[in-house]
């Protein structure tokens, strides 16, 4: 594995076509526009347009602001990273949900480096109210959805039940749009077979990723402005194969809910998929860890290759950088970024591998993870290291 620095040059085209085709600035097509009859028989523009934020009984419970007052959209054309992060903390805090400001850098950097992200809490409901106040705060179109027990193939989350199908007209109508779908009550191993086809799209960027099926032709390819918030039914489902673990992040909240205010102000600083994207870029030329870093993750990759089949594949290590820049650029610093990145991605994926060492011996994972990190440095990567020992003891 070649370091961040000898590849830049070819970085930069690859970021760029995970959010689509582009030269100098990201060019979306404003003309992409539902097929007539996706419009004539699917649904109306007022059903497109709708939040559908109905609450269930689960949510009813939550507190929240008794009135939110309504302000001018204002599509930026610059913003602060670092402001605008501190601004959406406060504003969830405003809202009755108390997180740690290192999850919300984690979500952008999240989105950064896939669109499939696992986001867990000890409350399901809490993770799903954290999703959806992002996604209003930064202006996405948001859709959620709770799993039905009888799904089986993507194809059934097409059928009425499930808004899968509104989210892609929707996002198909609107290229310059973000848009956010949660789906709740999820089992982790049914993914594969459920949700493949969102797998594929966030593992294969560069790829079309055609969703064309028997009940559903009117969008062919994933419309490459969506992302998907996998909300697990079980806090505890720890379950991870390695389509899974090439594909998703893992963002694990430290989440709870607080006195909100009476009254909130909507945040009227929205980002547009092209804002969002070329800001994304810049940021991948502006911030990344040294070099050092890296060649530490060099050596996990040559300890893992000798003791293990892993390989580090180079669409991965493209994640970790997309991640740990854009965690920087939201305010986070350069160990915090490496400890998050590690727990989030590269860790679940060495954690369903088969290590052929001693864990107790001086050879041990998390002996190198030690000298190579420093435990003081890895606040949150220390359980799953110890839970890889635990396994493979």
């Amino acid at each position: 594995m070649k370091s961040k620095k000898e590849k830049k040059p070819k970085k930069r085209g690859f970021f760029k076509s995970i959010f689509g085709k582009s030269k100098s600035k990201v060019e979306l097509n404003l003309d992409a526009q539902l097929d007539e009859s996706a419009v004539d028989q699917s649904v109306t523009e007022e059903e497109l347009m709708q939040k559908e934020m109905d609450a269930d009984e689960e949510e009813a419970n939550l507190q929240k602001p008794k009135s939110v007052i309504s302000r001018e959209h204002i599509f930026v054309k610059d913003v602060d990273p670092k402001k605008y992060c501190d601004d959406l903390y406060s504003y969830l805090q405003d809202n009755g949900l108390s997180v740690n400001m290192n999850n919300v850098r984690e979500m952008f950097a999240s989105m950064a480096a896939t669109k499939l992200i696992i986001v867990k809490s000890e409350d399901p409901i809490l993770s799903q109210r954290f999703v959806e106040l992002f996604s209003d705060f930064i202006g996405a179109y948001y859709t959620k959805d709770k799993v039905k027990p009888n799904l089986e193939l993507f194809d059934d989350l097409y059928l009425d039940n499930y808004r899968f199908k509104k989210f892609i007209l929707k996002a198909n109508h609107d290229p310059n749009k973000i848009n956010i779908m949660s789906l709740r009550d999820v089992k982790l191993d049914t993914l594969e077979q459920c949700f493949d086809k969102v797998l594929e799209y966030a593992w294969n960027p560069l790829l079309a990723c055609n969703i064309e099926s028997s009940i559903f032709s009117f969008v062919k390819e994933m419309p490459i402005n969506t992302w998907f918030m996998v909300i697990p039914k079980d806090s505890n489902d720890t379950f991870m194969s390695e389509t899974l673990g090439n594909s998703a992040i893992t963002l694990e909240l430290n989440a709870k809910t607080i006195e909100p205010k009476e009254e909130v102000y909507e945040n009227e600083k929205k980002l547009s998929y092209e804002f969002m994207t070329n800001l994304l870029l810049e940021g991948y030329e502006k911030f990344y860890i040294k070099e050092a870093a890296w060649k530490k993750v060099d050596k996990v990759e040559e300890y893992l290759k000798e003791y293990s089949t892993f390989t580090l594949d180079n669409r991965m290590f493209r994640q970790l950088e997309r991640y740990t820049s854009t965690y920087l650029m939201f305010g986070g610093d350069e160990y915090e970024a490496m400890d998050s990145v590690l727990y989030a991605k590269l860790l679940r994926v060495i954690s369903i591998l088969k290590i052929n060492i001693d864990q107790d011996s001086e050879k041990g994972l998390f002996q190198l993870f030690e000298k190579l990190y420093g435990l003081e440095n890895l606040t949150r990567s220390k359980t799953i290291l110890k839970e890889i020992q635990e396994m493979n003891r």
